[in-house]
């Protein structure tokens, strides 16, 4: 058995919750994003400086488009159903068909933190990728000091498997990685799935 990508790239899924709304994302979702990734409080803990710049904005777009035109990540805009209002992305990518593992990875707006979002926006993702795809293993990894995306992965089931240290230097500051995974028995049984 294999990872299977395609019904991500062909069917272009679309994932409701009770207030949140995944589609596929596209250019016409950047200028809502701008304000997500403007704001350097967001970007600290991730691997792209904050954008400063119409450019920058753009350059990201360019680097989305290309994992995505080369079937290696797919990017979801998480929008709120009942204003339509963008609150940040998803991302399914880091794909290995013969280990049948994918990584995820997320970011939410500022005046969003704190509300539940990114585990409901989360959810479906994970359960499209291991009932879909047959993932086998999902991984993600954070900056060490980001407590609160670690506290996401807790509650998404992600067991803590260990840290990189001092392995990423950004804005003048070394950091390490904390490495997070969900493998396909352990959310299927609930073991380690938490959905508070």
């Amino acid at each position: 058995m294999a990872l299977d990508i395609e019904p991500l790239f062909t069917a272009t899924p679309e994932f409701v919750t009770p207030r949140l709304v995944l589609r596929a994302y596209t250019a016409a979702d950047l200028e809502a994003l701008r304000a997500v990734n403007e704001d350097p409080e967001v970007t600290q803990y991730l691997p792209y400086s904050t954008w400063k710049t119409l450019e920058d904005a753009h350059a990201w777009q360019a680097r989305l488009e290309k994992r995505a035109a080369a079937r290696e990540g797919m990017q979801f805009a998480i929008r709120i159903q009942a204003s339509g209002e963008l609150l940040g992305t998803a991302l399914l990518f880091g794909f290995n068909i013969d280990h049948e593992v994918a990584e995820i990875g997320y970011v939410i707006g500022r005046a969003h933190w704190g509300k539940g979002y990114v585990v409901e926006a989360m959810q479906p993702l994970i359960d499209f990728a291991f009932d879909r795809m047959g993932c086998h293993r999902l991984g993600a990894k954070l900056d060490v000091r980001n407590r609160a995306s670690a506290r996401v992965l807790e509650k998404l089931g992600f067991a803590y498997e260990g840290t990189a240290r001092d392995d990423w230097f950004k804005d003048g500051v070394r950091s390490g990685t904390a490495f997070y995974g969900l493998l396909r028995h352990e959310r299927l049984s609930g073991v380690v799935r938490d959905n508070g």
